[in-house]
Formats: structure tokens, C-alpha cells, sequence
């Protein structure tokens, strides 16, 4: 009964206009959200509850649509079929009823025809257009309610918030590292002897070292400390409410709302309104929604700009590659859900599918900037950086598993951990992405459609070895939590409490020799985020095709990724969740690469 009345609390003020009474149901909402987690019964009451309010909602809307076209064919017929509504008049009076008894069967059904065909021809034909009319399928617009069927010519973006986020170097904010500038710079000249002539040899490591001149380049033009340093990177992260809007039904509501006689707004104020009461302060352009689509190049390439200020504002410096930007907003949002922080502690709204959902988004957008800027020759090199940094990465890994390499390999393996995260990412874009480069063979652009297939035990080695490097800075959440939250618990790193404060102490001592043999459990707190994190990855590997992205299997994607975070959050056990990873490692495994990312000091 008490969760049905705060549904019912979370529906009324959804669809009502006083301010208290919204925010009540905001927060009815959240309550319902946290009630949910972890308690299947719960569950089950709530979805049910919704359900039946989502129900009785459609059956009232079906009321008054019925109401509504009654009461319209009735004008029509009295404005626009006066013949048969007299000839419908006449019938019902008793001069008629006399005639009509003596008439004969045979004349009878006659004039049954011809009233058929005299209502059928009394039918407007505004009312034939609405029946022929299809549905709205996708993201439609919170104003007027129309998406990519009816307004195909109109760009469509997503409300979203964007906040800046600063990082130390030293605690994993290091863009030349995470980037994999420094695991390109730190790879050999040549491979091990073992390793000449293989498949790893010629698909892997001689294509990233070809890209090793341009990385160079590009990097000779921005100075970077290290990942030692503790001056500080300047990041963007966005989260959405998942509420869509074209771009003119947005300047017509600013306009509307600063005009207004009695209750001016501000631009973003009004947007809040229109965004279910979550605060907002730019708009996401949907790249999905090109695909096929009508809308002039000169509307997009606005958007694209007034995204760019946006993050500029936020930011309070231009940002020099927005493939890199877009990237990193995408990689920042990963490690926020892969930690279980809440992403509406900022905005005050947004659920795990809507946000989800933008991380396909960020991804279609990365992977836009990518093409464009394959025709521009200035930005060539950073094309060639993102493209061949997971063959770098896979290369590290192969040179370091090589039992002839006699170089230390504690650079390599540093450079390529802390890359890891970025490397799954750039493979999983080119995964299924076509390219049309001069410089590929049929025989590359085959093997590059199956990396993530091929080599999956290696990028998971990567991604543990990052929780354990993690833990050895001193990290325990995504670096993106504000201030005055910074003190409450994640919800991944609240079952490994214990070990995250253990971890505070002296990072240069071995794990085995500071508490004895280790257990998955005991580094929970560590290891549970970064698989979570591999099976998002591992997911979006096969959901992600940006030929392919429409608004509806972008939708169907992020469910099935959603529902696997779901399941990951839902176990009680890390052993549970190396068992949704699906890893072919043994325990004792994990905890060596872990190890081996721990003492990457």
C-alpha cells in the first residue's frame, strides 16, 4: 500500500504544475529507485505499481481521444455533410418511419446501400488522413511530441547537464597516459624474437608504430607532466534525464519564456521545466537521428557549435579535439556507472537507462568526429591516434606475455594499464565500424571487425590490472563525485568498505606481503567496479554498430547493457560477477594481474 501511494504521489505530480508538488514527486521517485535495488519484491511491487498507473493512465487518454473524435465528426457532418445529416434527420422522423414500413424488402436494402455510400462519402478527409496516419516510433519531442516520422527535417537533441571535473595526474588523471600517448612512445623498436613474423607482429605492432610519428606530432604540441604529477587535468561529464527536443521547439519555448508577462524564465530554467524537473544546461544533438534522415547540414553543424560553447562555458577553455572530448565525457560516464554513483546527485534526475542510452550516443558522435576528420589533413594524426591505439595496446600485451623480452617490461605494462580503458573503447568503435582508409588492406580492415572476439582475454587483463593500479593511487571512486557528496559511499565500493580504507596506507608494499594471501574478497572493493566496468564493454562490443544505430536498436541496446549492470549490482558475491564477465581465468589469475597493476608504482 505504501509503495503504490508514493507511485501514486510520483504520477500526480508528473502531471501537475505546482512547484511543491513536483519536487514531492521527484523525490517519491528517487525513493522508489532506491527501494527497488537489491529487493526483488520490492521490485516486482513497483513494476507492477507502474505498470497499472502507466495503464490507467493510456486508458484515460483513450477516453478523451474517443470524446474528442466524437465530438469532431459530429461538426464535421453538421458543417461539412449537411446532405447526410438531413438525410439522417429525415429517418428519424415519423413521416419517415410511415414511408419506410411500406416499403418493400428489396427497396429497403437498397437504400441501405446508398446510406452506406452516402456516409462513407460524408467522412472529411482530414479524418481519412488521421487514420492513414503511421505512428511515431523513437525519441520524440517533450513539446510537440513528434520525432524523425513527422518532422524529418528537424534535429532532434537530448537535454543534458555537463559539470567540469578535475583530476590530480597522479590519481589517474593523466590525459598523455590515459590516451595511450605515453604507451606509444614507450613501445620498442621492434617485437621480441618469438614474436617476428606473427599475426601480432604484422597486424598489431607494425601498424602502431607507423602511428607512432604522428602521435609524436601531436603531442609535441601540448606539454604533459606524467602520471606522476599532481597537477591537476580538466575533464567534461555529461548525464541526461533522456528527454528529447528539437532544436526549434527550444528557441521558440527560450523565447516564449523570456517574453513572458508575468513569470520571465531564463533560458534553462524554462528547459528544467520541460526536462521533468531535472536541471539542464545544454542540449546533446543526436547524431542517430542523421542516419537516413532529412535534416540540412547547416542545422547540425549549428548544433555542433553551440554543443562546443556549451563545454567551453563549462569548462572555461575551448577544448582542442573534440574526438578526444567526446572520448573522455564517455569514459568518464562508464567508471561513474561501473562504481555505482548516482548520476542524478547533480541534476536531480536521470536513470541508469537514459544515461545508458547517451553512452551509445557519446560513442556515435566519437565515432562521427572520427570520419570528419579522416578529410581534414590537420587532424590526420589524432584519426591515426585513436585508430591504432588498440593494436598498440595489444602489442604491449603480447610483448610483455613474450618470454624473450629482456627489457623491463614496468614501463611498458604501466603505459598500456593505464591505456586499457581507452583502448577497449576505440576497439569497440572500429569493431563494427566501416572505413574506407587507403592504408588498409581487405586483410586489416577483416582482422580489425574481430579484434574485440579475438583478443577479450587480453583486454580484460588490462582492465584488471587498472583496479589494481587504481587502487595504488589512491583511487576508490570515478574522480567525478562533487564535493559535497565526496564523503558517501558508491554503491560498488560500499561491499569492499573495509579494504578501500586498508588501502589508504603504504602503496609501495606488495599486497602478498603486507596481509598474506589475498582474496577476491578482500580486494572487492577494487576488483568488483573494473569488472563490472568489462562486462559494460564486453556488452557494448556486440551492441554498438554505428551502420546500424537507428533510435530503436539504440534503445534495445541499452536495455541489454542496462540490464546487465542491473545483474551485476544485484549479486552479493565478486564471484558472481567474475561469473556474469564470463573471464577465462582462474581466481588465483586475477589476483596476479591485479598484483601485477598494484605494484605499478
Amino acid at each position: 500500500g505504501r509503495i503504490r501511494a508514493a507511485n501514486d504521489t510520483s504520477a500526480a505530480a508528473s502531471s501537475s504544475s505546482g512547484e511543491t508538488r513536483n519536487e514531492l514527486g521527484l523525490v517519491a521517485e528517487t525513493l522508489l529507485d532506491a527501494l527497488q535495488e537489491g529487493n526483488e519484491y520490492c521490485k516486482s511491487k513497483i513494476k507492477a505499481a507502474r505498470k497499472a498507473t502507466k495503464d490507467r493512465k493510456k486508458e484515460l487518454a483513450e477516453e478523451r481521444r474517443s470524446r474528442a473524435l466524437v465530438g469532431m465528426n459530429i461538426a464535421a457532418l453538421t458543417s461539412g455533410g449537411a446532405a447526410a445529416f438531413d438525410k439522417a434527420t429525415e429517418s428519424t422522423s415519423p413521416s419517415s418511419n410511415t414511408v419506410t414500413t411500406r416499403r418493400s424488402a428489396k427497396v429497403a436494402s437498397a437504400d441501405k446501400s446508398k446510406e452506406a455510400d452516402s456516409t462513407a462519402a460524408a467522412k472529411p478527409s482530414w479524418m481519412a488522413e488521421m487514420e492513414a496516419m503511421e505512428d511515431e516510433e523513437g525519441l520524440t519531442c517533450a513539446v510537440c511530441q513528434e520525432g524523425r516520422v513527422f518532422q524529418p527535417t528537424e534535429l532532434l537533441g537530448l537535454y543534458v547537464f555537463m559539470k567540469k571535473v578535475v583530476i590530480p595526474q597522479n590519481k589517474g588523471g593523466s590525459k598523455s597516459c590515459i590516451d595511450g600517448t605515453s604507451l606509444f612512445l614507450s613501445l620498442p623498436m621492434s617485437m621480441p624474437r618469438s614474436l617476428l613474423g606473427s599475426i601480432a607482429d604484422e597486424m598489431l605492432f607494425r601498424p602502431a608504430k607507423a602511428a607512432v610519428a604522428s602521435v609524436r606530432r601531436q603531442s609535441s604540441s601540448s606539454s604533459s607532466s606524467g602520471s606522476s604529477s599532481s597537477r591537476l587535468s580538466h575533464f567534461v561529464t555529461t548525464v541526461t534525464g533522456g528527454n528529447a527536443i528539437h532544436y526549434t521547439c527550444h528557441a521558440r519555448a527560450k523565447q516564449a519564456d523570456r517574453n513572458h508577462p508575468k513569470a520571465p524564465k531564463g533560458e534553462w530554467e524554462g528547459a528544467a521545466l520541460r526536462n521533468s524537473r531535472v536541471s539542464c544546461n545544454s542540449i546533446f544533438p543526436l547524431v542517430s537521428s542523421l542516419k537516413n534522415s532529412e535534416v540540412p547540414l547547416v542545422v547540425f553543424e549549428n548544433s555542433l557549435a553551440n554543443y562546443q560553447s556549451s563545454i567551453a562555458n563549462v569548462v572555461g577553455a575551448r577544448p582542442k579535439s573534440m574526438v578526444w572530448t567526446v572520448l573522455h565525457d564517455a569514459r568518464l560516464l562508464l567508471l561513474r556507472i561501473a562504481y555505482g554513483e548516482p548520476l542524478n546527485a547533480d541534476c536531480g534526475g536521470g536513470s541508469l537507462l537514459s544515461n545508458t542510452s547517451l553512452i551509445l550516443q557519446l560513442l556515435l558522435m566519437a565515432e562521427m568526429f572520427i570520419k570528419n576528420s579522416e578529410l581534414e589533413a590537420q587532424s590526420a594524426a589524432s584519426v591515426d591516434h585513436v585508430r591504432y591505439l588498440s593494436a598498440a595496446f595489444l602489442s604491449a600485451m603480447e610483448i610483455i606475455g613474450a618470454e624473450d623480452y629482456r627489457v623491463s617490461s614496468k614501463s611498458l605494462m604501466k603505459n598500456s594499464t593505464d591505456a586499457s580503458l581507452m583502448a577497449c573503447m576505440c576497439c569497440i568503435i572500429f569493431n563494427n565500424m566501416n572505413v574506407d582508409s587507403a592504408s588498409e588492406s581487405t586483410e586489416e580492415k577483416s582482422f580489425a571487425k574481430d579484434l574485440w572476439k579475438k583478443y577479450r582475454n587480453l583486454f580484460a587483463h588490462g582492465i584488471i590490472r587498472l583496479a589494481g593500479r587504481r587502487k595504488a593511487q589512491g583511487v576508490v571512486n570515478s574522480g567525478c563525485i562533487s564535493g559535497r557528496s565526496g564523503r558517501s559511499r558508491s554503491r560498488a565500493n560500499s561491499l569492499g568498505e573495509e579494504d578501500l580504507d586498508e588501502g589508504s596506507g603504504d602503496i609501495s608494499t606488495s599486497i602478498l606481503g603486507k596481509r598474506g594471501q589475498p582474496t577476491l574478497e578482500s580486494e572487492s572493493g577494487y576488483l568488483r567496479p573494473m569488472l563490472t566496468l568489462f562486462v559494460i564493454l564486453d556488452q557494448l562490443s556486440t551492441a554498438f554498430n554505428p551502420d546500424q544505430m537507428d533510435d530503436e536498436k539504440l534503445s534495445s541496446s541499452a536495455e541489454s547493457i542496462a540490464a546487465k549492470i542491473e545483474l551485476c549490482r544485484a549479486t552479493e558475491s565478486i564471484y558472481d560477477v567474475c561469473g556474469i564477465a564470463k573471464l577465462n581465468m582462474s581466481h588465483e589469475q586475477i589476483l596476479q594481474k591485479f598484483e601485477e597493476g598494484y605494484n605499478l608504482v
